[in-house]
């Protein structure tokens, strides 16, 4: 388990920060700006998100998996990366959080209805080059909420 988070830590993180991540001056918190990605090909089949946040300050990353993404994958996603903004606010290394599943507390209990706009918007993206991960969406949210 952990050899495949560092593996897929030595792939994302450099990936993620080649070409999907322009510099950016304001460290990620509250109210900062973040990257949702839904690359074609994602990097692990058993895992449904990768939260990526960085020590540089750049954007913070929720990359989707595009087999398993629905409303409540983005909210779990957007939920844990407001969870670690708020009990790290500038960290100090690069961090990933691997999610392989989720359960959410009622069927559709996290998936608001702006949960659902802003997947919609996502899924419109017309496909683009993601870093090193190939071809995918993406769109850049002003906040982790919807």
């Amino acid at each position: 388990m952990w050899n495949q988070v560092r593996s897929i830590r030595s792939i994302l993180i450099p990936a993620a920060c080649v070409a999907l991540l322009a510099p950016s001056t304001a460290w990620a918190q509250a109210g900062a700006p973040v990257r949702v990605a839904m690359p074609d090909s994602f990097p692990a089949a058993d895992v449904r998100i990768l939260v990526m946040r960085f020590a540089s300050g750049k954007p913070d990353v929720v990359m989707l998996n595009h087999a398993t993404v629905d409303a409540d994958a983005l909210a779990a996603g957007m939920a844990l990366l407001r969870n670690m903004r708020r009990e790290d606010p500038r960290p100090a290394t690069d961090v990933v959080a691997v999610v392989q599943g989720f359960a959410p507390g009622q069927p559709g209990a996290h998936a608001a209805p702006g949960w659902a706009t802003r997947l919609a918007e996502l899924q419109a993206q017309p496909r683009s080059r993601i870093g090193n991960l190939g071809a995918g969406r993406w769109i850049e949210m002003p906040d982790a909420v919807p």
